[in-house]
């Protein structure tokens, strides 16, 4: 969501910012993932864009659209495979901007809506909603510590729009893991976007050398 319209989105980037914060990854990765996404080749303060990654050993231009899925992000300059990892269970690839749905978001993610609330005071947020999901936006804030300003709107919501299903297959040695990404419009029918299958792989046993 860094990138909305075309353009810069700076609640999201400030979240997005937090969020590597959390993570003890460089906050300043925002920007080289901001060139990354918008369409125009103007470097932003700390970005990075075609003129940087023509410059490679192996030369590439920067995507310049919507990630593709979270392993891009390996592409993308100053992201180390360590902080893809770090990243993974808190963010996704979508074709479009969606608010955070405040019923199912890991703490981690929930805490980078605020500018200065730590995880461990959403602890009873989690907690309620487990038992009593939010009805409504009005519902989560008013649960969040007293004095707490609300996020942007824009940023969070109660709906979700996308499932990735994942899906673990094992026969004998043999393992293979499928995705798909699932688009549910309107709450009522459902199309699947893209199903990935990728190469299969072989379990290793303890006493074989690779």
């Amino acid at each position: 969501n860094l990138v909305r319209n075309g353009a810069p989105s700076p609640a999201d980037i400030a979240m997005f910012q937090r969020l590597l914060t959390s993570q003890s990854i460089d906050p300043g990765l925002s920007e080289t993932l901001r060139d990354w996404l918008d369409t125009d080749s103007t470097v932003s303060q700390g970005g990075a864009e075609d003129i940087d990654y023509l410059s490679l050993p192996q030369p590439y231009r920067s995507a310049n659209q919507p990630l593709q899925s979270v392993d891009e992000l390996r592409l993308v300059k100053g992201f180390s495979a360590k902080d893809v990892e770090k990243l993974r269970p808190y963010v996704t690839a979508l074709p479009v901007p969606t608010s955070v749905n405040v019923n199912t978001a890991p703490d981690q993610v929930l805490a980078a809506l605020f500018t200065n609330l730590p995880a461990a005071a959403l602890k009873p947020v989690l907690e309620s909603r487990v038992s009593k999901p939010f009805a409504d936006a009005a519902q989560f804030i008013a649960q969040l510590p007293s004095g707490t300003p609300p996020p942007p709107p824009s940023l969070y919501g109660i709906n979700t729009g996308y499932f990735l299903v994942t899906i673990d297959i094992r026969y004998g040695r043999l393992q293979r893991r499928t995705e798909a990404l699932i688009e549910r419009a309107g709450g009522k029918s459902a199309s699947v976007l893209w199903h990935r299958l990728p190469p299969l792989q072989f379990e290793t046993k303890p006493d074989e050398k690779t």
